[in-house]
């Protein structure tokens, strides 16, 4: 078995990651991750701020994981959108940092902190106005 936890996303080559995952796994391995994620036809204007911040043109979607995964003859087993857990923990993560921001000015670069506040108020808008998705997915390889 095979997890990842909000990784792929990073990829530039996405296809890439889910052609290794392929590579390693014994048949009838199974693949589990969570991965933020655009929903297919996103506003660009609401995404491009979330791209910026990750230094990518794209972000894999529920869709695009699933052609992925059945072109390299994987199978899916079960996936759990929750758009509205990445919101819920980027708001928490958001909360904490401005909570603790005395504390953390005198260890981080005060712009670091503004480049946080800013980058998760930004995924933050993204979520709410429906053009991110989170879950988690599951798939198998198949057997030979």
């Amino acid at each position: 078995m095979l997890w990842a936890q909000d990784a792929i996303l990073h990829s530039g080559n996405r296809k890439k990651v889910f052609e290794e995952v392929h590579r390693v796994l014994r048949p009838g391995g199974e693949f589990i991750f969570t991965d933020p994620m655009q929903k297919p036809g996103a506003d660009a204007e609401t995404l491009k701020p979330v791209l910026e911040r990750i230094h990518l043109e794209s972000m894999g979607s529920v869709e695009c994981y699933g052609n992925y995964a059945r072109e390299l003859g994987m199978e899916t087993i079960e996936v759990l959108q929750m758009p509205e857990q990445l919101v819920n923990h980027y708001s928490a993560v958001l909360h904490n940092l401005e909570s603790r921001h005395d504390k953390l000015k005198d260890v981080c670069d005060p712009a670091y902190l503004e480049r946080m506040q800013n980058g998760l108020n930004h995924w933050i808008d993204a979520g709410k106005n429906n053009a991110l998705d989170w879950g988690i997915l599951h798939f198998r390889k198949a057997y030979s």
